[in-house]
């Protein structure tokens, strides 16, 4: 019997073969197997933070390209076991795919470790609850303008990223001042202020809340997604707001919706200042009232209104963007600071403008830090070399004293700010009226609030006779324009 003979050549080509057509069929299922875990990730904006004005409170969003039923765990340690819950979407419309969730009991000023798990992937993110009620130094971060090149933007973050991994303790909040992304519109936050590309972008996000004015690019777009994505505790009307942080107290201003004196903005706003007890006062916005008279130059509206409110009250500063530069104003002992290098395309500064100390074009971020006696202010560059540092020492005194009430109506002007004041406790029902020397009516205006403040910048000056009246009685009152 004759045996077939192989030849060793023969053997190795044959098991060659019989190699590369294995390797053929199992590539395909090993790419598959790659691409699935990869593709596993339906993370659409990733998990982010806000604070919403209770110390014991921290808020996680995030959205999903799809349905998703996720998993939110929290704790004091990276093993987050503390608790756990399973989060369902806030809407159903195409776009939504949005979960909240608020944690509470949390203890005041203490690291915290949280995940979000979808699809079997794990999300991670840190913060630190706020300070209480009764502490009297903090900190925080201010940038703005953030709007169109995401990746001068996530420049900018990697300077406050360095900052906290190397000082944890400064891992508290970040107030953004508009414009944070070239319209309010789906794609646009996809592609700019969310976008997953940049790692700086994501870390930020998710280890600092971030609580912001609306710009007049969110106004261009669609408003219902900015309050979507950013559900703060808006009153009644607009995108206006306000939140203690320890020792601080925070106004943030709509100048897209009416604040002028009698306006409900306005009546919310004076109040809002009056009420707070808080040391250390501040008003955040977007369109600076002083500035460096560069790029859009200064909104007057900020300077006959809000300023006055700013002397009234004791405000230290406002804080500001919609020019992209840096500019630090003072006027009257209080600061104003435009901080829109946040990433948006650079404007040109002009090195003028009514108590300019400072202005520069760059990117850049503010960190203030709040003490009893004062509030030091760094201007950071994304490098980490300084722009500028000074500090707050004091909050400035109201011009003149505010008067007791010695009857049934106070009516009173402040005469450097040709403001008309109105304090009562039976304002409903209730008029007042501005008569010149001559018996003309200048003015009639319902009371809406205890206190009623007008605005009489456009009266020439003189004496003039004023009347608050309700249904049963009139008490009149002269006042002098100076």
């Amino acid at each position: 019997m004759r045996y077939p003979t192989f030849s060793f050549q023969k053997l190795l080509l044959q098991f060659i073969r019989n190699c590369l057509k294995l390797h053929a069929a199992v590539l395909p299922v090993v790419a598959g197997l790659s691409l699935s875990s990869a593709q596993q990730s339906r993370m659409r904006k990733s998990p982010y933070l806000i604070y919403p004005n209770r110390p014991a409170e921290m808020t996680v969003l995030w959205q999903m390209e799809n349905s998703a039923t996720c998993q939110l765990r929290w704790g004091t340690t990276p093993a987050c076991s503390t608790g756990r819950v399973l989060t369902t979407e806030t809407g159903q419309t195409i776009d939504e795919h949005q979960h909240i969730h608020t944690l509470s009991e949390l203890t005041p000023n203490r690291l915290y470790y949280y995940q979000v798990v979808e699809n079997g992937v794990i999300h991670h993110g840190t913060f630190r609850s706020a300070p209480p009620d009764t502490a009297d130094s903090t900190s925080f971060f201010i940038y703005g303008d953030t709007r169109t090149y995401p990746q001068m933007h996530d420049s900018v973050l990697s300077g406050i990223c360095h900052t906290i991994r190397n000082a944890p303790s400064r891992q508290t909040i970040l107030l953004h001042t508009g414009d944070w992304t070239a319209s309010s519109w789906e794609s646009y936050w996809d592609m700019e202020y969310f976008n997953r590309a940049y790692p700086h972008t994501l870390e930020v996000l998710s280890k600092i809340p971030v609580l912001g004015a609306i710009g007049n690019h969110e106004v261009e777009g669609d408003e219902t997604v900015y309050r979507k994505y950013w559900p703060y505790p808006y009153e009644r009307g607009g995108f206006y707001y306000a939140f203690d942080y320890g020792p601080v107290h925070i106004s943030v201003i709509d100048q897209y919706s009416d604040y002028s004196p009698g306006s409900e903005q306005f009546q919310w706003l004076e109040n809002d200042l009056a009420w707070s007890d808080k040391q250390w006062k501040f008003i955040l916005l977007h369109e600076p009232g002083f500035s460096d008279e560069g790029a859009h130059g200064n909104n007057f509206q900020v300077q006959i209104i809000l300023h006055p409110l700013c002397l009234r009250y004791g405000v230290s500063g406002v804080f500001s963007g919609h020019n992209h530069f840096y500019a630090h104003c003072t006027v009257d002992g209080v600061h104003h600071l435009t901080l829109g290098g946040g990433g948006a395309p650079l404007y040109q500064v002009y090195h003028t403008g009514k108590g300019l100390i400072t202005s520069e074009t760059s990117l850049h971020y503010a960190y203030v830090n709040v003490r009893p006696d004062s509030a030091a202010v760094a201007v950071i560059r994304p490098d980490g070399t300084v722009v500028e540092e000074f500090s707050i020492v004091e909050t400035p005194e109201p011009p003149l004293p505010i008067p007791k009430k010695t009857a049934l109506f106070d009516v009173y002007t402040l005469r450097s700010l040709k403001l008309l004041v109105v304090e009562t406790v039976n304002y409903k029902n209730a008029t007042v009226t501005l008569l010149d020397v001559g018996g003309r009516m200048m003015l009639n205006r319902k009371l809406m609030t205890p206190r009623t403040v007008i605005d009489l910048a456009a009266y020439p000056r003189g004496v003039y006779v004023t009347r608050v009246a309700t249904e049963t009685s009139a008490v009149p009152a002269k006042i002098v324009l100076f």
